[in-house]
């Protein structure tokens, strides 16, 4: 739990994630294995998953998540949903706490006729109870909560039809790296047969030809 906390310390750091939106993990101009993991993002959004459709944020009275830019309530964010009341809000990086005990706009709502949209966003946030603790993720994948790579492959899987279960296969230190890659490869038909090639219309070429 120390070496978690002091890596989550560089972490935000490094990246410079204080007071930014849970959906924001890493710095852009940065470099290295946490930006590689913050591109995870993408590559699932360019294959239609959406990672706020996996986690939802549950958020507790020692909060720190940003009320107007974070997932409050699991539908995006705030901001995007009443962008109105966002113009009038004079401190855009409060958090949820602080919008609990009342509001703070740099001018009344109703001067500019968005009684009813404040009376719509208090309707949806009156649901969020703050117990004790601090604020989490909760991937709805899993019953538990707890998110594995497994659960996530799966729906990647179900995404491109029946893919052949490796999970079974032994890798044997005896045997060369590159054979058991070759027979991985196969097991998948990932290897340029004559059938394989033909599946994906190419044509095969002989010698004879």
């Amino acid at each position: 739990m120390v070496l978690a906390s002091s890596l989550s310390r560089v972490i935000y750091g490094i990246h410079n994630l204080a007071d930014k939106p849970f959906e924001y993990l890493s710095r852009n101009t940065s470099c290295g294995v946490w930006n590689n993991i913050g591109r995870i993002k993408k590559s699932l959004l360019e294959h239609g998953i959406d990672i706020q459709d996996i986690f939802r944020l549950v958020i507790k009275y020692e909060n720190e998540s940003l009320f107007w830019y974070d997932s409050c309530l699991g539908s995006g964010s705030l901001k995007v949903k009443y962008p109105s009341l966002f113009e009038l809000e004079s401190r855009k990086r409060c958090n949820v706490a602080d919008r609990n005990y009342g509001w703070n706009w740099k001018s009344r709502p109703a001067d500019l006729g968005l009684d009813p949209v404040v009376s719509t966003l208090s309707s949806d946030v009156s649901g969020i109870q703050l117990s004790m603790g601090s604020d989490y993720w909760s991937c709805r994948l899993n019953a538990d909560g707890m998110y594995s790579v497994c659960s996530l492959r799966k729906i990647v899987d179900s995404m491109y039809g029946n893919v052949p279960d490796t999970s079974d296969m032994v890798w044997s230190n005896v045997i060369p790296i590159k054979v058991s890659c070759f027979i991985w490869r196969a097991v998948q038909d990932r290897i340029p047969t004559a059938l394989a090639l033909e599946k994906r219309g190419i044509m095969e070429l002989t010698c004879n030809e």
